[in-house]
């Protein structure tokens, strides 16, 4: 894995994006609701993307599936793609980790502010 698309992902989506969007919810309604609604949302988004490559063996071969199909790869699924874009299963598990843990943070740190 390309440790520079990881940090990217990290600032990108957990830090900026995560922020934004929880900072969005609390300007806009105040609620400690919405906050703990937000925070379920960022576990699904966390385990859509930890659950979405599926049930596969990555090995130096290919990828060898459950059922016995066995495909060549040349590039890692979890990886960025030669196009310069991250992978779906990066993003999704980024952006949700962002989502849960900035929801968690507001929560805590504005909580006698909150309706």
């Amino acid at each position: 894995m390309d440790k520079r698309a990881i940090a990217m992902a990290v600032l990108v989506f957990t830090i900026i994006a995560g922020l934004a969007t929880v900072g969005t919810i609390y300007y806009t309604t105040h609620s400690g609701l919405y906050l703990v609604f937000a925070a379920i949302a960022g576990l699904l988004l966390l385990a859509l993307g930890g659950g979405q490559a599926g049930r596969t063996n990555v090995t130096e071969g290919g990828v060898h599936e459950e059922g016995g199909i066995e495909t060549e790869a040349n590039v890692d699924i979890h990886a960025a793609s030669a196009a310069g874009r991250l992978s779906i299963r990066l993003v999704l598990i980024c952006y949700g980790i962002g989502i849960f843990l900035w929801s968690v943070i507001i929560l805590q740190y504005f909580r006698s502010g909150l309706h």
